[in-house]
């Protein structure tokens, strides 16, 4: 009796397995069309969207190919615009008239006189600051500047400056200078007057050990 007890349980559990698989591959099937049906749809649309000829292709890229030709070449900078003018160096920071000759000559032995300086046109003040020091290394000791222009043969005014300091575009735009000489004068301290020709002497002197 154990034994086709068993053998019973067991043709039932069979059973089950078998039923069990019938039913997946049903399900299987049954979804297969679906799935091809997509896939016959998502074929279909992408043999539609695709450009049929070169001119097509040619059209799908000609928005971008003239955008590209408004924006121009790359790489290629635009030229930087430059202020060229003539400054001359004052040493005493009360100093308002015009130096007359002699003073010219002991300005341009001592490394202040005229110079013909070249700097970028722009709104920064540092691009006006650093060609100035360069040309006038003394004025640095100065503790800042105030330009002045001539306002007769022999008297000086000062150049109003803007709020966010002397720049060269301001002074090339707006202070109506023509070829005058700006004149440049230390605010806090006179400027050394020492010869650059007895500093040179000096450096060039040895002592004999």
């Amino acid at each position: 009796m154990k034994k086709l007890e068993k053998l019973t349980l067991l043709r039932q559990a069979i059973q089950e397995l078998e039923n069990k698989i019938s039913t997946t591959a049903t399900v299987s099937n049954s979804s297969a069309p679906v799935t091809n049906s997509t896939a016959s749809v998502s074929n279909s649309t992408a043999s539609s969207s695709r450009p049929k000829n070169l001119s097509e292709l040619r059209k799908l890229f000609s928005p971008y190919q003239r955008s590209f030709k408004q924006a121009g070449p790359f790489g290629k900078a635009l030229p930087v615009a430059k202020y060229t003018h003539k400054f001359r160096c004052l040493a005493s920071q009360s100093q308002d008239f015009v130096p007359l000759k002699e003073g010219k000559i002991s300005l341009l032995d001592a490394g202040l006189g005229e110079k013909r300086i070249v700097m970028n046109k722009t709104s920064c003040p540092q691009q006006l600051r650093d060609p100035l020091f360069e040309a006038f290394p003394k004025l640095e000791k100065g503790g800042g500047f105030e330009l002045l222009r001539t306002s007769s043969r022999i008297c000086l005014e000062l150049i109003k400056p803007p709020k966010q300091g002397y720049n060269s575009e301001y002074l090339a735009d707006s202070c109506a200078l023509g070829q005058s000489v700006i004149y440049i004068r230390p605010v806090q301290k006179d400027l050394d007057m020492e010869s650059l020709h007895s500093l040179e002497v000096i450096d060039n002197f040895h002592i004999s050990p």
